[in-house]
């Protein structure tokens, strides 16, 4: 063991001279060339220091390329993609190169991109002619298309929107009016203005068409347990009929009756006639009545 001491100090020695006089070393009875030399306190290194001595054994590396390991050998390296490329993975036999991300790709992208980054936050299931709605946090595919021709319709805010039958409903129309007041009888009105005790008078053909959603105020109240009851009539010219769904009443204190949309809409066809009867059973009403109905095709 001393021996080997002795030896390797011996050697050590025996470059340092040779290092500090500029000569050859000597190895084992060989002249080598040395790739160190001192020279005015300056250690300089010819060739390029070993990866297994913590160097990269390359002389020059490329402008911004990244170095790669490459075992014992050579530091190897990926070139500089374009801007802005990201260094992605080609597998385990093979270096990284810079490219362009492939969103498609189901291992280049992980993990939802937020509605804040104008994302969808959720994994939708695409459906073919389906909208996105948005619910509190995420966006949300329609669960139904509907069928050829129908309307995309709102379900107020706490519902997300359907498709459902077009309407065609615009402003409201002022329909009919009593005009003077109604105590006590019954009135018959038309679109046009008509106004008689006798049905027959007020007689209108109308164009084909549906109207609903039936509306109508009283300048009075009837008071008690007294009404004032609207109710649409429709048919042949001369024989049409009530309608007891297409109606509203006004009772006691109430100014005004409000039925439940659509529940019955009169459906006129193109000849027919179409008017409204209106009956007070209010002795000291001498009420105004007008109301409003929608055409909604």
């Amino acid at each position: 063991m001393k021996k080997v001491q002795g030896l390797r100090l011996a050697w050590q020695f025996y470059v340092w001279v040779v290092l500090m006089l500029g000569l050859p070393i000597l190895a084992f009875g060989f002249q080598a060339t040395s790739p160190i030399t001192l020279e005015d306190g300056s250690i300089t290194i010819t060739d390029p220091l070993p990866v297994d001595n913590g160097g990269t054994e390359r002389q020059t590396l490329t402008l911004y390329n990244v170095l790669l390991g490459a075992g014992t050998g050579p530091i190897d390296y990926a070139a500089p993609g374009a801007n802005p490329q990201a260094l992605i993975s080609n597998g385990a036999a093979f270096n990284p190169t810079f490219q362009a991300l492939d969103l498609a790709g189901t291992s280049a992208v992980t993990g939802l991109l937020p509605l804040a980054n104008g994302g969808t936050n959720k994994n939708v299931t695409p459906l073919n002619g389906a909208l996105l709605y948005t619910d509190a946090d995420s966006a949300e595919v329609m669960a139904s298309v509907g069928t050829s021709g129908q309307c995309l319709k709102s379900q107020g805010a706490a519902n997300p929107p359907t498709f459902g039958t077009c309407t065609t409903s615009g402003s409201p129309l002022v329909a009919f009016s009593t005009v003077g007041n109604v105590s006590n009888s019954t009135v018959y009105v038309n679109f046009a203005g008509g106004v008689d005790t006798t049905e027959v008078r007020v007689q209108m053909p109308m164009p084909a068409a549906t109207f609903a959603n039936l509306r109508c105020v009283s300048s009075v109240a009837p008071g008690g347990t007294q009404t004032i009851i609207i109710t649409g009539r429709y048919g042949a010219c001369g024989g049409q009929g009530p309608d007891a769904d297409h109606t509203c009443t006004i009772t006691g204190a109430a100014t005004t009756c409000d039925p439940d949309p659509d529940t019955d809409p009169v459906v006129v066809t193109a000849g027919q006639c179409l008017d409204y009867s209106i009956a007070s059973s209010a002795t000291a009403a001498n009420a105004v009545v007008n109301c409003t109905v929608e055409r909604t095709a």
